[in-house]
C-alpha cells in the first residue's frame, strides 16, 4: 500500500525541507517519528476496512491536504519562526513538538480506537456512536492518544537542540498533545461537516459523493469545517498549549 498520493508526497517534501532547514536533525527526527509511527499503524492495523470505510472522507493514503493539515503548522514553526526566535527558541521548540504530539496523538487514537475500541461514545454527550463517527471516543482510543503524544514528548526530550528541554517539558508536551487530540474530537462532534447519503442514508464525511455512488447533502456541522480543518486545529491547540507551558517554565 502506498502511504502518500503524488500530492501528498510533494507536500511531505515541502514540510520535511522546512523542518530540516529550520530545526535540523532534531526536528527532522520528530517529524519522521510521527510519520513513520502513524504510517506503520495504518499499514499494520488498517482500521478503514469495509464496515467503517463509508464514514471516512479519504482512505489510508495521505494526500497533500492531509499532510499539510497535520504537519503544516510544525513546518511553519520550525522553518520560519525557530531560526529567528533567539532567546525564545525553547518556547518555539516546545510549540513545534506540541504540534507533532497532537497530530501523533490524534492519528494513533484513530487507528487504534477504530480498530480495537469497544462501545464508542460521542465525546459531547456520551451517547453511543458507531465506530468511525467523528467525535466518538473509546477507552482504547484515549489510551492510544496519550501514548502517541507521550512518544513524541519523550523523543523531544532526547533530541532537543543543546539538550535544553527539561524533563518536565516532555510531560507537558505529552499533556498538550493529548489535549489537542481531545480538541479534535470535540470539533469533530460539533463543528465538523457531516453529510447524509441520499441513496443509502448513511452519515459520512464523504462529499459530494458517497462511496456507494450516491450524492451527499449536509446533515450537521459547518460545510467549511472539513476533517483537514479539524486536524489543523488539533495541532494548533497542541502547539499553543506546549508553547505556553514552556514559557511558564522558562
Amino acid at each position: 500500500m502506498r502511504l502518500l498520493s503524488p500530492g501528498g508526497a510533494a507536500a511531505a517534501v515541502l514540510v520535511g525541507t522546512m523542518v530540516y532547514g529550520g530545526a535540523g536533525l532534531p526536528g527532522a527526527a520528530l517529524l519522521l517519528a510521527f510519520f513513520i509511527s502513524s504510517s506503520l499503524l495504518t499499514r499494520a492495523i488498517n482500521p478503514r476496512e469495509a464496515q467503517t470505510a463509508d464514514k471516512f472522507s479519504k482512505g489510508g493514503r495521505r494526500d497533500g491536504a492531509q499532510v499539510l493539515a497535520n504537519g503544516g503548522l510544525a513546518a511553519i514553526l520550525a522553518g520560519a519562526i525557530l531560526p529567528v526566535a533567539g532567546g525564545h527558541s525553547l518556547v518555539v521548540w516546545a510549540a513545534f513538538a506540541g504540534a507533532l504530539a497532537a497530530a501523533n496523538a490524534d492519528t494513533w487514537a484513530t487507528e487504534i480506537g477504530v480498530r480495537f475500541g469497544r462501545r464508542p461514545v460521542l465525546i459531547t454527550t456520551l451517547a453511543p456512536a458507531a465506530a468511525g463517527t467523528s467525535g466518538a471516543v473509546t477507552g482504547a482510543g484515549l489510551a492510544a492518544s496519550l501514548a502517541g503524544a507521550g512518544f513524541i514528548g519523550v523523543l523531544s526530550l532526547l533530541v532537543a537542540p543543546g539538550g535544553r528541554a527539561p524533563l518536565l517539558l516532555a510531560g507537558l508536551t505529552t499533556v498538550a498533545g493529548s489535549l489537542g487530540a481531545l480538541a479534535d474530537s470535540l470539533l469533530g462532534a460539533t463543528l465538523q461537516a457531516r453529510y447524509r447519503c441520499l441513496t443509502c442514508g448513511k452519515i459520512t464525511e464523504q462529499h459530494p459523493r458517497h462511496r456507494c455512488g450516491g450524492s451527499t447533502t449536509l446533515a450537521g456541522g459547518w460545510a467549511v469545517v472539513s476533517n483537514e480543518v479539524v486536524n489543523f486545529a488539533c495541532t494548533t491547540v497542541g502547539a499553543a498549549l506546549a508553547g505556553a507551558l514552556a514559557g511558564w517554565l522558562a
